[in-house]
């Protein structure tokens, strides 16, 4: 598994409950990432959705055993056990959160691990495993 450079961020908005990719450029649907004294915005083939709620989230540069992107927020389950990870940015590196329980993100920590969700749109995930920590 190879770190890709590629900078790509996702905007999770709060109000509406909805995960937008940034950029994304198909044909004639773009989405496109806006920040300014007002906030963040995102731009999408539907016009400018503005408003304090969303949430900015960037690729970590991994991917997981499927070949899926893993950016801030997303949720890692390993092969071999049930227990739930949260991806975290701290002190400079991202990391692997479970309970108090930090391990630095590399392609060595990746092995076995696969994107199962994000802490904002299955939140369930991270909280029912953690118990079990």
């Amino acid at each position: 598994k190879k770190m890709n450079l590629e900078i790509k961020f996702r905007a999770f908005d709060k109000a509406r409950k909805e995960m937008f990719f940034l950029p994304v450029i198909d044909g004639e649907n773009k989405n496109w990432l806006q920040i300014d004294k007002t906030g963040i915005n995102v731009g999408t083939k539907n016009g400018l959705l503005s408003g304090n709620e969303f949430e900015l989230m960037q690729f970590t540069g991994f991917v997981d055993k499927k070949g899926n992107d893993i950016y801030k927020g997303d949720i890692l389950r390993f092969d071999f056990h049930s227990k739930s990870y949260e991806v975290i940015w701290y002190d400079g590196a991202y990391y692997l959160r479970n309970g108090n329980q930090n391990a630095r993100l590399s392609t060595t920590s990746l092995s076995g691990y696969y994107v199962v969700g994000n802490v904002f749109e299955n939140p369930e995930m991270l909280l029912v495993t953690q118990a079990d920590a």
